[in-house]
């Protein structure tokens, strides 16, 4: 027998698994989006610590952040694919991105 209160919890139990689901969908779109930290531990692109959240961005829909920070010499250690590079450069200092050369 369906009570009121029994439909209203099946409707809200329904509402959180499809918002949780929302959620997840839209998170993983760009789970690789990071920002360059201030103080990196190397200036390896590939290396997750030198970004925020500790993910390296590397897919077709990720994008990358530059802001402040010690390292502005950054090194690809191995292949890196992005949608856009940010940088928003507010101490007047250049970034150099290099890549390992190809043979």
């Amino acid at each position: 027998m369906n009570t009121p209160i029994k439909s209203f919890r099946i409707f809200v139990r329904t509402l959180l698994c499809g918002g949780s689901f929302l959620f997840t969908a839209l998170t993983t779109l760009h789970a690789g989006s990071a920002r360059w930290t201030v103080n990196p531990a190397t200036g390896d692109w590939n290396s997750a610590t030198n970004w925020t959240p500790s993910t390296v961005p590397n897919g077709p829909s990720d994008t990358a952040t530059f802001d402040s920070s010690n390292t502005v010499d950054v090194s690809v250690s191995a292949g890196a694919e992005i949608s856009a590079l940010i940088s928003m450069q507010t101490r007047a200092r250049s970034l150099l991105v290099l890549r390992p050369a190809f043979y």
